[in-house]
């Protein structure tokens, strides 16, 4: 399976409405299938803080450090 990659977004722009629903579910995609947060952070552009936020939001429950399921 191929995953396309995850668009940069702009630092410092509000991402709100059903662009954020997209990018939430595109991550949450990602993190089930091992990215890690920084992995995340480093394709969006965005901070760690707001990816792991975003995550969460989602209903994604986030991994403890160091494990990998």
């Amino acid at each position: 399976m191929t995953r396309a990659a995850l668009t940069p977004l702009t630092r410092g722009r509000q991402i709100t409405g059903p662009e954020r629903d997209q990018i939430a579910a595109q991550l949450k995609d990602r993190y089930a299938q091992g990215a890690s947060i920084r992995d995340l952070m480093v394709q969006t552009g965005r901070s760690y803080g707001w990816t792991h936020r975003l995550l969460r939001q989602s209903g994604k429950c986030v991994r403890g450090a160091g494990v990998l399921s």
